[in-house]
């Protein structure tokens, strides 16, 4: 006689398997929740750092030194104004004098646009100058950019792909933004408004520019002939100075709101072999090669 023992199987039950089911969502919720937090802490750290490279941009960074001298650059330093918005960084294009108004139907009545010209002269609005392979360029000599890096769109963005914009307000106040996670302006009373404020780093007028100071431009050697010099751009309404013949120095303010810049000096004078030097003024700068001291 054959017997047939029966095999006794065992399983899950039904309420277990509805705790490991409630388990594994909670880890993936888990999971999710972290993955979502430091992807928006990683966009946000590069938002941080693209506001601040767009402030360097703007004014440099006047702690760094080359030499034991501060090194001084950036767009104003430059140009001696202020950027409208991030394209003025990233391309020698039309601007307004006055950067509070950024596109010229606002800008033609109180301050002046700044138009562009063709290296083909025959061509006298950029659409046309670019689409027969001419370039299309502002007269300004003395930007020296591209002062960011830009995206293949010629923008610059924050970690979020908004792009990055500037505001000037009366007073010279200006302000670099980043719109945030949300793309809106404002603040956010959600689970992510860390991630959804706008994010701002702030210019201030005393940052970029001086103003009720005197400086003084000292000749070490006093060149032959030579009793004047002028400055370019002009920093007060003097045409131009006069060299001291007993000490080679002349005082020069106080000056008025003028920007931390590059400046050329041009030596004058009846019988003078004219020479040409360029001076940054900065009330840092304590550089001697430079001849420019502020008191």
């Amino acid at each position: 006689m054959i017997n047939f023992k029966a095999n006794k199987q065992t399983g899950f039950t039904l309420l277990e398997l509805i705790v490991v089911i409630g388990l594994l969502g909670l880890v993936t919720s888990l999971a999710s929740d972290f993955m979502i937090n430091e992807s928006n802490q990683q966009r946000f750290d590069t938002s941080k750092n693209r506001l601040e490279q767009v402030r360097y941009a703007i004014i440099g960074d006047s702690s760094r030194s080359l030499n034991g001298q501060p090194t001084i650059s950036g767009f104003i330093a430059d140009t001696g104004r202020l950027p409208g918005s991030t394209a003025n960084l990233l391309g020698n294009i039309d601007f307004c004098t006055k950067p509070e108004f950024t596109n010229k139907a606002s800008c033609v009545l109180p301050a002046e646009w700044k138009a562009g010209v063709c290296s083909d002269v025959s061509y006298i609005n950029k659409a046309d100058c670019e689409s027969n392979s001419a370039t299309w360029s502002v007269a300004d000599a003395n930007w020296n950019g591209p002062y960011l890096r830009a995206n293949n769109d010629n923008d610059f963005y924050d970690g979020w792909s908004n792009s990055i914009t500037t505001t000037v307000a009366s007073g010279g106040l200006l302000t670099i933004t980043s719109l945030g996670l949300d793309r809106a302006v404002g603040e956010s009373t959600s689970e992510y408004a860390q991630y959804e404020a706008d994010q701002s780093v702030v210019i201030y007028k005393k940052d970029y520019s001086i103003s009720g100071q005197s400086f003084e431009v000292i000749f070490n050697t006093i060149p032959s002939g030579c009793d004047k010099f002028e400055i370019s751009p002009k920093p007060t309404s003097a045409l131009d100075y006069a060299i001291s013949a007993s000490s080679g120095v002349s005082t020069i303010g106080p000056i008025v709101d003028i920007p931390y810049r590059k400046f050329t000096i041009t030596t004058k004078g009846p019988s003078c072999t004219s020479t040409t030097n360029t001076i940054f003024i900065h009330p840092i700068n304590k550089d001697p090669q430079q001849n420019v001291k502020f008191r």
